[in-house]
Order: C-alpha cells, then sequence, then structure tokens
C-alpha cells in the first residue's frame, strides 16, 4: 500500500477512545492509502472466517434496518465490532468501566459457553463429547470474530475450566486460571506486559478467590424469612429470597472487580470511575440477556430460521439501547468519573501487584477476622487513592 502515516492526536482522559488505542500499542494511523498489489492471497480458512462473518452479521441486522443506532451497538456486542460505536458512545461506556462488553472476551466467551452446555443438556449429550464440542464451536467464534488476544485468553480460561470439570482433573479454578495464564504467556510471553493480560487475570483472580467466597457469606448472611419454616412459604417468598441472592451475588462480584480493576482504569486510561460499581451491575445482565439474544438469533438463522431471528433480534435491541440510554445519561451525572493518573508510571503495575498479592493472601487466611476479614483490600484502594493518584 501507499499512503500517508500519521500520529493519533495525543490528549488526557478527554482524548477517549484515542487514549484507548494507545495503552494497545497503536499510536499511528494510515491516511489516504492506495493499494499498489496483493503480495500473498488469504488462505482457505481466512477466506472462510470472512464468509461466515459476513454471514452472522447479516444475520444481526434482520429486523433492524429501521434501527441503526441499536442495531451498531448490537452488532459490536454479539462480534466484538468496536468501530461501529460512534466516538460518543466509545466515550461513555469507558467512563463508565462498561467497554467492556464491546470486546470479545470472558463475558461473550462465558455467555455463548453456558448456551451451548445448556443446548447439549437437552439432546442430553454426554458430558466428555459436550465439552469438546463446546470448545470447538468457541475456537470457530473466536477466529470468526477476529482472533483478539481477549478473546484467545478467554478461551483458554474456559477451555482450563470446562476441561477440569468435564474430565475430573485434579485441582480447581485458581489453578485452571494459572494453567491458562501459563499456555497464554507461551504462545505470546509479550502478553506479560499488555494492558489486556495485566487485566484480565489480575480481575479473574480476584472474582476467583475473593469474590466468590464473599458471595456466599453474604448469601448466608441474607435469611429474609428466618422465623418462617421454609415449608410454608409461598411464591413471593421464593422470589424475593432468589432476588436477594441474584442482588448479593452480583454486588460481591460487582464490588471485587471494581476493587482488583481500579488501578487499571487509573495507570492505562487515566480514569477512576466510582460509577464501575452500579455501571457493571445493571449493564452486565443485561448484556448477557442481550448476547443470549444474539447466540438464539444465529443459531435460528443458521438453521434456516431466518423469521425466528427477528423478534430475538428485536428484544436485544430494546435492551441494548435502555443500556445506550442508561450509560449515556448516568456518566453525565457529576461524581461518575474523574480524569486521574499516577504520580509515577510505575505506580500502576505496582498497585496491581499489590492489590493481588493481598488477595491471594486472604484467601490463604481463609479471610479470616484474625487478617482484616474482607476489608484490607479497600483499605490498600484507598491509600493507593490518597498516596499515588493525582485527580484532574
Amino acid at each position: 500500500m501507499r499512503g500517508v502515516v500519521e500520529p493519533l492526536p495525543p490528549g488526557g482522559p478527554a482524548a477517549g477512545f484515542n487514549d484507548y488505542l494507545d495503552n494497545l500499542g497503536v499510536r499511528r494511523k494510515f491516511a489516504r492509502g492506495q493499494i499498489l498489489r496483493e503480495e500473498e492471497s488469504p488462505g482457505w480458512f481466512q477466506q472462510f472466517c470472512t464468509r461466515a462473518e459476513a454471514r452472522l452479521e447479516k444475520i444481526l441486522h434482520l429486523g433492524l434496518q429501521d434501527h441503526p443506532a441499536e442495531d451498531s451497538l448490537y452488532v459490536g456486542m454479539v462480534l466484538g465490532a468496536k468501530a461501529v460505536l460512534s466516538t460518543d458512545q466509545q466515550n461513555a461506556f469507558m467512563r463508565s468501566g462498561t467497554f467492556h462488553i464491546f470486546s470479545i472476551s470472558g463475558l461473550h466467551v462465558g455467555v455463548i459457553a453456558a448456551a451451548l452446555h445448556l443446548l447439549f443438556r437437552v439432546v442430553r449429550l454426554p458430558r466428555s463429547p459436550a465439552t469438546i464440542l463446546t470448545l470447538l464451536i468457541l475456537w470457530l467464534y473466536v477466529q470468526i470474530t477476529g482472533g483478539s488476544s481477549p478473546a484467545v485468553r478467554s478461551l483458554l480460561m474456559i477451555a482450563f475450566l470446562l476441561g477440569r470439570q468435564a474430565f475430573r482433573l485434579p485441582g480447581n479454578r485458581l489453578a485452571a486460571l494459572v494453567a491458562s495464564a501459563l499456555a497464554t504467556l507461551l504462545l505470546d510471553p509479550r502478553q506479560l506486559f499488555s494492558t489486556g493480560f495485566q487485566m484480565s487475570y489480575s480481575v479473574v483472580i480476584a472474582l476467583v478467590v475473593m469474590g466468590v467466597p464473599l458471595t456466599e457469606k453474604w448469601r448466608a448472611a441474607w435469611r429474609p424469612f428466618a422465623l418462617l419454616p421454609k415449608t410454608d412459604w409461598r411464591w413471593y417468598h421464593h422470589r424475593l429470597d432468589q432476588a436477594g441472592h441474584w442482588l448479593l451475588a452480583g454486588g460481591a462480584g460487582s464490588w471485587v472487580a471494581f476493587l482488583a480493576s481500579a488501578a487499571s482504569g487509573i495507570g492505562y486510561f487515566q480514569l477512576f470511575s466510582p460509577s464501575s460499581l452500579l455501571a457493571n451491575l445493571i449493564i452486565i445482565p443485561l448484556s448477557t440477556v442481550a448476547i443470549y439474544g444474539g447466540f438464539l438469533s444465529l443459531l435460528c438463522g443458521l438453521g434456516g430460521l431466518s423469521l425466528l431471528s427477528v423478534p430475538f433480534n428485536l428484544a436485544a435491541a430494546l435492551l441494548i439501547k435502555l443500556m445506550d440510554w442508561l450509560v449515556q445519561h448516568g456518566t453525565a451525572v457529576p461524581a461518575m468519573f474523574f480524569p486521574a493518573h499516577f504520580r509515577h508510571a510505575w505506580m500502576a503495575p505496582a498497585a496491581i501487584v499489590a492489590m493481588t498479592a493481598l488477595m491471594l493472601a486472604g484467601v490463604a487466611g481463609r479471610w479470616s477476622r484474625r487478617y482484616g476479614g474482607y476489608w484490607p483490600p479497600a483499605v490498600l484502594l484507598a491509600l493507593i487513592l490518597i498516596l499515588g493518584v493525582k485527580f484532574g
């Protein structure tokens, strides 16, 4: 090709998506390009992936021709096409701490894995063949959507977690995550220094070592009808009990993810987003249902039942419109996010390592009161914000 290579304009937190690209190592753009010749034609598999992606996009567009804004967000969420988001949308989702829903990552791979697991249970496929088939479909999905580093990392995480359960291998979830991290680094050692690798594994490890026991602790304390025998409960007693368990699980996960990701957000995106606590609690369930809708739409479309794809697309678009409205208006509220940066560049990775080490120490001590219970990570984050961060 022939063209002009230009640097992306520098800027602070207001630069928005350019900052996101800068943290991925993308600091220049190729403008006014002209294709001179093709050095090597794409192989059959690359051509297959390109045709498959076009086919999937066509299915997701069904019924949404009159809703271009929701259509673009829908395709971006299910297939990871972030380029279809407007600058205002990109900045709003980044400031709310929910931009990860547009990157094919653990949320997408996990939701599709859960949907496939349910589908194979319905058809009574044995566990081991179901696991192998699930991983093959997930691998194909990752390749069709571009094979990005976050998607490959998530696939490896799911592969080790599902493999341990399906084949009854020794170990636990933390061991499976460590094994997936080792496999990721063996494939590409440079991942260790990437923003995505550090953020992904620090947050997922935090959810495993702190999120799971904290959820169990909060759920055990939730006893709204302790004086009423469970045999005497009416339907609304059961629904309220289930809603409380769901909210407590979501709240624990959101709180732990906030603790684990705050330093990363400040260090790599120059943003501190307290709103992510509430935003993720609301946006992740909505986006999960929307991804389920996309999966069902694709399943119907690929099965030759395109007419059935339309209601799933419309339902997902309605949820996405609600999400977009909530994020756009939510980030406009004062104190939802703050421009922030560390006083020294080395503080960002040091803070991530310190938080992860503290959580590992907490689970090693079984989060006992003798060592402060679940409070030390919150205290550490407060110290980081007070001593190491400049706001504004």
